[in-house]
């Protein structure tokens, strides 16, 4: 081995190490579990692939909402009773536990990165073998193991899929809507506060004069310097006290807030809406961007671009003018095509994954590939 690659190893083991004692430190019952929880559902789900391709689109959708809202749910909701039972324990603990509470939490460090590590690989992986040949064939030794067509090519994509909704639903959970809700709010009162300042210094005459009274006090040439620096320090002046008044309201409502989630049953409302208002955005994007590789992969996008260039072509030539690249376009747009072809095999081979893909004709007219 080089010395380039000692050190890279010795520095990552330095690194997997120190994440270990961080979670020693912190124990298991202070850890996120979700690393754990995308594990077990991963391979809960895994028998999914025998479920029959014959399946009508509807299906197809429910089976996917389920294992994917159903199974995270479970996941996240299972976790907090069995982490509110470990912490009920009887105090002062057994040493045993204890011991075991700190070895689970140098565990979980280090799977949190494993976890992700998998995630960047189970990602980069499928994209290579069908969208980059190039590639693919430098690393023909891992594609053409029997690991890699009996499983990896299978359910790697539903790992980053079944990932992203965990995330997505536990932080909808552990936010909640109204916390949501007030971000938003809090958000969109900042920016409203920034408009009406900006309104305020040159719309109004009050404001308008004392900035023309602090350019005549700046002692320079340059009038529109002057005017500028007048405008500016008005502006901030204004800024500074509307979002003082929007920081005091954030401040009260969320105290309002701190309140309701103290409440039990006010509280897991609160979580249950804000995971399921979580899970539809993130169900959305997921469906948006699977559309989009379907209709490019279809040759639907490639084809009404084709239309367009070739009118455009058209056009020119009968005014003399020199034509377009054609053929450079139509290499272009075939790479496109093959590209988007090679991502939509993707998105289609995995079980959770390619049901989704699969239902897109409930919600779009698309062609899939």
């Amino acid at each position: 081995m080089t010395p380039l690659l000692i050190g890279l190893i010795a520095a990552l083991c330095v690194f997997a190490v120190s994440v270990f004692l961080y979670g020693i430190f912190r124990k298991f019952t202070q850890m996120s579990w979700l690393a754990w929880q995308i594990l077990v559902l991963f391979i809960v789900t895994l028998p999914l692939a025998w479920l029959p391709d014959a399946l009508l689109p509807v299906w197809k959708f429910t089976f996917a909402v389920i294992a994917l809202l159903g199974g995270v749910a479970l996941a996240v909701g299972g976790g907090e009773l069995i982490r509110l039972a470990m912490l009920k324990k009887r105090k002062p603990a057994h040493p045993a536990w204890r011991f075991f509470n700190r070895l689970l939490g140098g565990l979980t460090a280090v799977l949190d990165l494993a976890v992700i590590a998998i995630c960047v690989a189970a990602f980069a992986l499928p994209v290579i073998y069908y969208c980059i040949p190039s590639v693919k064939d430098a690393l023909g030794a891992l594609f053409e193991s029997a690991f890699w067509t009996k499983f990896l090519a299978v359910h790697a994509f539903d790992f980053v899929l079944i990932s992203v909704f965990a995330i997505a639903i536990r932080t909808g959970w552990r936010e909640g809507f109204a916390r949501s809700v007030v971000t938003i709010l809090l958000l969109v009162l900042t920016i409203g506060t920034v408009a009406l300042s900006i309104y305020l210094t040159v719309g109004t005459s009050f404001f308008s004069a004392a900035a023309a009274w602090i350019a005549r006090e700046i002692h320079t040439s340059n009038g529109l310097l002057a005017a500028a620096i007048g405008n500016t320090v008005v502006f901030f002046a204004i800024f500074a006290v509307l979002f003082a008044l929007v920081c005091v309201l954030g401040f009260f409502m969320v105290k309002l807030i701190r309140r309701i989630r103290f409440n039990y049953f006010w509280g897991f409302c609160d979580g249950a809406v804000g995971a399921l208002i979580a899970f539809a955005c993130t169900l959305v994007c997921v469906l948006g961007l699977y559309f989009a590789v379907a209709w490019i992969g279809g040759g639907q996008a490639t084809e009404l671009i084709r239309t367009a260039i070739n009118s455009v072509n058209d056009a020119l030539v009968q005014a003399g003018q020199a034509g377009l690249p054609l053929d450079g376009v139509e290499s272009v747009l075939s790479s496109v095509d093959a590209y988007a072809a090679g991502a939509a095999e993707m998105l289609s081979a995995p079980p959770i994954s390619g049901m989704l893909f699969y239902s897109l004709p409930l919600f779009w007219n698309v062609t899939l590939v």
